[in-house]
C-alpha cells in the first residue's frame, strides 16, 4: 500500500520523538549527528517509502545509499521489512532483521540483535513483533513466532517460542521471568495526539 509524503515525514517524527520526547528541525539534526540508529532509521524510512510508491530513479538512488549507510554501521535493516511508528535503535551495530518480518510500534532495537527466519519445522518462518517492545543487546529471535505487547527481552536471551504480553524474557533459549514487562524501557511514546498523518502498520 502506498504511502503520502506526509505520511513519511510523520513516521520520521514518531522516530525522533523517541528520543527526546519532542520534534523540532533542531533535534532532528542534532540527531543526525548523534545517533547512528536515527540515521539508519531516516534511511530505512525514506527508501521504503519511495520502494512501496515505486519511485524511479530516486528509488534506486535511495536503495544504494541505505544499502552504503547499512555496510557503514553494520547493520541490516531492509526496506522491505514493515515497521511501525516511533522506532528507537540504541548503539545500531552489529543489528540484523530478516526482510520479512513485521515489527509493531515503539519498539527499542539494541546492538548485536537478530530478527531471523526458520526455514522448516516447528515456528517456521520470520518473527512478528507488536507493539512496545524492548529487545536488549545481543538478543536472538528466530522463527515465525509473535512477541507480544509490552515485552521486554533481555541481553544475549534467545527467544525460539512465542512470548505473551506484559512479560520479561531471559535465558538460552528463553524463559518468562516476570509479568513486569517492558514499561521502563519504552519511553515517549505519548506522541500520536502530537503528530499528523501518522499511518497505521498497514501502511508502513
Amino acid at each position: 500500500m502506498k504511502q503520502s509524503y506526509s505520511n513519511l515525514i510523520a513516521l520520521i517524527q514518531s522516530d525522533m520523538y523517541r528520543y527526546y520526547g519532542c520534534i523540532s528541525w533542531k533535534f532532528f539534526f542534532k540527531l543526525l549527528m548523534q545517533e547512528k540508529g536515527f540515521v539508519a532509521s531516516v534511511s530505512y524510512r525514506a527508501t521504503r517509502f519511495f520502494h512501496i510508491n515505486k519511485c524511479r530513479p530516486i528509488g534506486f538512488f535511495m536503495k544504494l545509499t541505505n544499502r552504503i549507510i547499512q555496510e557503514h554501521y553494520q547493520c541490516e535493516l531492509p526496506y522491505n521489512c514493515r515497521v511501525g511508528p516511533g522506532l528507537h535503535i540504541s548503539h545500531l551495530s552489529g543489528m540484523v532483521i530478516n526482510g520479512d518480518c513485521v515489527l509493531g510500534k515503539n519498539l527499542n532495537l539494541s546492538h548485536q540483535i537478530t530478527l531471523g527466519g526458520k526455514p522448516k519445522g516447528a515456528f517456521s518462518g520470520t518473527p512478528t513483533l507488536l507493539d512496545n517492545i524492548y529487545i536488549g543487546p545481543g538478543a536472538k529471535i528466530i522463527g515465525g513466532i509473535i512477541i507480544g505487547n509490552y515485552v521486554a527481552i533481555g541481553a544475549n536471551a534467545v527467544v525460539v517460542k512465542p512470548l505473551p504480553d506484559n512479560c520479561v524474557a531471559a535465558g538460552v533459549p528463553a524463559k518468562i521471568l516476570s509479568e513486569d514487562g517492558s514499561g521502563d524501557y519504552c519511553l515517549n511514546t505519548d506522541y500520536e495526539d502530537k503528530i499528523q498523518n501518522l499511518p497505521s502498520i498497514e501502511f508502513c
